[in-house]
């Protein structure tokens, strides 16, 4: 179970989707991967709320959150979409600072954040955070995979049970957890007047984010 909290403004002006999990204790920030949203921590978040209270949020162009102003998807801006979670969530008035998990791009989002202000966070855990050393000036003049592949995916399906079977039948997402990728074809769609459904995270704004991936200072 979640409730919808409230949406919230970043630093840039996007609209940041936010998600209470629920739970006790002090506030745990769940940010997820490139591609994916804010309730598919729910199957984890059930395992935290005995400590914690989980909350949840839709990175920039993905969700029910706003798009990156001018389709720049540079990973300062996810900093700013931390930012904007933290600043917001409720005071616990014990003056603890909050802990967060991260996945992938959104462990690489957490670490900015810490970085731009730094003792924001009491702690992370950063599960396969993007924070590699990159030459710049290298990376620059390569293509990148996950961009290309990200434009190629199949944006529409006739009902999220059609999307469903499909990425159940595919190698990477028949290792998910089933709670977690009903989570993600559950809230990772929405409805299309002629009844089919659509990504909420456009597959080109994904191809945009992991071109930006490489240029990220998480690292440094």
């Amino acid at each position: 179970d979640f409730a919808a909290g409230p949406l919230l403004e970043t630093a840039d002006g996007v609209a940041i989707a936010t998600y209470d999990l629920g739970g006790d204790g002090p506030p745990l920030v769940l940010a997820h991967a490139t591609g994916f949203h804010g309730r598919v921590w729910l199957p984890v978040a059930e395992h935290l709320r005995a400590r914690y209270h989980c909350i949840a949020f839709d990175a920039r162009g993905h969700g029910e959150s706003g798009k990156a102003p001018g389709g720049d998807y540079d990973w300062n801006g996810f900093s700013l979409d931390v930012q904007a979670v933290v600043a917001a969530l409720p005071d616990a008035g014990d003056g603890r600072r909050p802990r967060a998990v991260g996945h992938s791009s959104g462990g690489a989002a957490l670490l900015l954040a810490e970085e731009s202000e730094p003792g924001t966070f009491e702690a992370l855990y950063c599960y396969e955070p993007v924070v590699a050393a990159f030459d710049l000036e290298t990376e620059a003049q390569r293509g990148d995979p996950l961009a290309a592949g990200a434009r190629r995916r199949r944006r529409v399906f006739a009902s999220r049970a059609d999307a469903l079977a499909n990425y159940a039948a595919k190698a990477t997402f028949s290792r998910f957890d089933p709670a977690a990728l009903e989570a993600y074809v559950e809230w990772g769609f929405y409805d299309l007047d002629d009844g089919t459904v659509a990504l909420a995270c456009d597959p080109e704004d994904e191809a945009r984010v992991y071109e930006q991936a490489r240029f990220n200072r998480a690292y440094q």
